[in-house]
């Protein structure tokens, strides 16, 4: 159910996108109390992005979910999501990082033909 989409504008090699991809699977489970076999991680690297008018280092991630989004847990999620992609890539600071949170309907969201609500 929980999806993390995160776009950079910068290029990742393939094996830096598969193991950031594991380490946000892994934390970003945790944060939303969600086990980890439904969670779907995606990396998109060298997106035509521009934060504040330049195209410095940035990203740009979506985490949607069926329930598991508040307050709460949407700071812990954004915590996690920053620190695991500025420790990743030194070049990318922290306040170029946005972190977007959907709260999807479980009849909105399905998985092999079927919905979840």
């Amino acid at each position: 159910m929980p999806l993390c989409e995160v776009k950079l504008n910068f290029p990742v090699v393939k094996q830096a996108s598969i193991e950031l991809a594991k380490a946000l699977s892994k934390g970003v489970v945790t944060a939303l109390g969600k086990p980890e076999a439904y969670m779907q991680v995606y990396v998109q690297s060298d997106v035509p992005l521009t934060f504040g008018g330049t195209d410095s280092p940035a990203a740009l991630v979506q985490v949607s979910s069926i329930g598991g989004i508040s307050s709460d847990q949407n700071k812990k999620t954004a915590s996690f999501v920053t620190q695991t992609l500025k420790a990743q890539f030194s070049d990318l600071s922290g306040d170029r990082v946005y972190v977007l949170f959907a709260d999807i309907a479980g009849a909105n969201w399905a998985q092999n033909g079927k919905t979840f609500g």
